[in-house]
């Protein structure tokens, strides 16, 4: 680690000192007349600054900002701040890379702990908050979205470490950093439960709510409710209720997820007014049943042989201390009765050959009811109102006197709660109707008006390249994307395999037909490099074998941008699907990424990966990246930021965290491919 930190501290330094060769030392010891210069200054609170000073008296540029506490920031400064791309080293050896906003990590960026545990995504105000990739140093990975630096939203979790779980994964919603919400759990590990799955709802990290247990085959293994894992009640469970677990790690839209929400939150009212209506009708008969049963108590059993009695009331004691007070068919319990063990529990119910079987309750020493519903050879089987009134023969034996006021105090609280929960009913139903009202306004806001202005594209794919790896994918994206761009009503210049002179002619005929309420469009498939902290876009027939060669064989993408700005019209985007893997060996100067551009007002630029990392060619017909653009540009009423986000989901899904596109905005207005 000590050797990783010297070496990430003297290419910084190197960066800084070649950066700075241009800029003469600054003059004097007061900083605030330093203008254009490079220097070094040490300030009251300890902390010191090496490094540009391109504004007077301001610290603007690349420099070295080391902290009270030995922490060590080196990159870009603005306004006596770290702002732009730079590096965070801590002195317990974590560190940071990415974007900084304000001395504080902000948009893309990667932050390794000392543990060994890795953060790639997207921050805001020092916080991981977005998309993004975590792998835990036991080997566990987990892709998705975070809020405030927990796991909450949509995601997906991998257990890869080294245990009987491995392979297993979670794929669902999270809350403050576990299992919360809708979310299917898969068994993949090689163990006895391999091939089955769990799909419902979870709190904390463990089954809760309304879930399907699933055998390996497929095929329903338990269908019910679920309390902090346990199965505790059997009944029937939609699989489509769990909307959200449908749309993966992706995530509907705002809309979207209102509508399926509000789709939910209905069908759980409906269901509850089932429940409420069918538990007033249960109440009902049970009541007929009381009065029915009225007077006909059984007479007391004689003698002291058990086995003797039948068609009677009996009471037993047990040496243990158990007490059994009920109906006696054939020496068994058989009918109502009470058994009250002797630490204070109790079971009044429906007995039969000595066993609880059908109606019943389970109340605790306390007082308090544990279990109530239907029982079968002394096990619950289905969780249900029992009403406590209905077991009038018990109330008419010898058995305790307070059993009967139990009983009463239990169904009056029975009663309080059947009211409680209609109220609620009525109330959700109530919240339900202005949640339509207000998806309907949403949808209302959500038209979009009709773009006339003509779109124009310069589409070029490079693949047959010379010095550098040739690849699979970069003509197919380009065909791919040229024809999507044509659905999308954009008249489209499509070029594959030019060397540098076609390349600038065809840019230069491009940007000269755009008009001043045109909307522009350029995209490259091929080989990017980052030289001198600029972009380049690499033709054909090129000869790269180092740093210094690369400004005179590429095509430098702030010229294309000068280009777009000297157009003047309406809206530009530049898509570059560039920086494909399998570049030239590091050492011998270049990136193996490209650094963020400027661009004027009214454009926006997408990267197929975040700043500083390589971009996958893909195994299939097309990148990752193009292939998931080209999906995303179909949905209808879609802005072109939603779109591009959606790339980035997608993208970062499909290839497990290890790529994440990026954009850099300056769009002033709407844009929607397909209105």
């Amino acid at each position: 680690m000590k050797n990783l930190l010297r070496l990430i501290l003297a290419i910084g330094l190197l960066t800084l000192l070649t950066s700075s060769f241009a800029l003469p030392p600054c003059q004097g010891s007061d900083s605030s007349k330093w203008s254009n210069c490079y220097g070094s200054l040490n300030l009251a609170n300890g902390e010191t600054y090496v490094g540009e000073w391109k504004e007077k008296g301001v610290r603007t540029g690349q420099g070295t900002y080391t902290y009270s506490d030995g922490t060590k920031y080196i990159g870009e400064h603005k306004n006596n701040e770290a702002n732009g791309q730079g590096s965070f080293i801590w002195p317990d050896g974590s560190k940071y890379s990415g974007n900084v906003f304000e001395g504080k990590l902000n948009g893309l960026g990667t932050f390794t702990w000392k543990d060994g545990e890795k953060y790639i995504g997207e921050y805001v105000a020092g916080h991981r908050n977005g998309q993004g990739t975590t792998i835990f140093a036991n080997g566990n990975k987990y892709v998705g979205e975070y809020k405030d630096d927990k796991r909450t939203g949509l995601g997906t979790y991998f257990l890869l470490a080294d245990d009987q779980w491995k392979g297993d994964k979670y794929v669902g919603e999270f809350k403050d950093g576990k299992f919360s919400g809708q979310g299917t759990y898969y068994h993949l590990a090689d163990n006895q439960w391999k091939g089955m799955k769990y799909v419902g709802e979870w709190n904390n990290n463990k089954k809760n709510g309304r879930g399907i247990d699933y055998k390996a085959d497929g095929q329903v293994s338990l269908t019910g409710l679920f309390n902090d894992g346990d199965f505790i009640a059997s009944q029937y469970v939609d699989p489509n209720i769990f909307t959200r677990i449908a749309k993966g790690n992706t995530g509907p839209s705002a809309a979207e997820t209102l509508r399926l929400e509000n789709e939910r939150k209905a069908a759980q009212l409906e269901e509850d007014r089932k429940r409420i209506e069918e538990e007033k009708r249960q109440i009902a008969l049970e009541r007929q049943r009381i009065e029915a049963l009225k007077g006909q108590a059984l007479p007391s059993c004689q003698g002291n042989d058990v086995s003797r009695w039948t068609n009677c009331f009996g009471t037993e004691t047990f040496r243990n201390g158990d007490r059994s007070a009920a109906e006696y068919k054939e020496g068994r319990r058989t009918g109502q009765g009470m058994f009250t063990w002797a630490d204070g529990d109790r079971y009044v119910g429906e007995f039969k050959d000595d066993k609880r079987n059908g109606r019943g309750i389970f109340y605790l020493a306390n007082g308090s009811i544990s279990q109530t519903g239907i029982w079968s050879d002394g096990t619950l089987v289905t969780s249900q109102y029992v009403d406590p009134n209905s077991f009038t023969r018990i109330a008419k034996s010898n058995s305790a006197p307070s059993a009967s006021e139990a009983l009463r105090l239990e169904n009056e609280r029975k009663a309080a709660q059947l009211e409680e929960d209609r109220r609620k009913f009525e109330e959700e139903k109530r919240q339900a109707a202005l949640e339509r009202q207000r998806l309907e306004g949403q949808k209302a806001q959500a038209q979009v008006a009709p773009d006339n202005r003509r779109r124009l594209a310069l589409v070029i794919g490079n693949d047959n390249y010379s010095s550098m790896p040739r690849l699979n994918n970069a003509i197919n994206d380009a065909k791919s994307m040229s024809e999507a761009l044509r659905q999308a009503n954009f008249e489209v210049m499509s070029y594959s395999n030019l060397d540098k002179r076609r390349m600038e002619e065809v840019l230069r005929n491009f940007t000269g037909k755009l008009g001043r309420d045109d909307v522009g469009l350029f995209y490259f498939s091929g080989h990017g490099i980052q030289a001198d902290n600029r972009n380049f876009l690499i033709p054909v027939s090129e000869n790269v074998k180092k740093t210094s060669e690369v400004p005179y064989e590429g095509i430098d993408v702030n010229r294309v941008m000068d280009n777009l700005k000297d157009a003047k019209n309406a809206l530009n985007i530049v898509v570059l699907d560039a920086c494909r893997s399998s570049l030239p060996d590091a050492r011998g100067g270049m990136s193996r990424g490209l650094t963020v551009t400027d661009a004027p007002q009214g454009s926006i630029i997408a990267y197929a990966t975040s700043p500083g990392k390589t971009a996958s060619d893909g195994e299939g017909g097309n990148s990752p990246y193009t292939k998931s653009l080209i999906k995303a540009m179909q949905r209808k009423g879609v802005k072109i930021e939603d779109v591009f986000k959606e790339v980035r989901q997608s993208v970062i899904r499909d290839t497990n965290g290890e790529q994440t596109p990026s954009e850099t905005s300056y769009l002033v207005g709407d844009f929607y491919f397909r209105p």
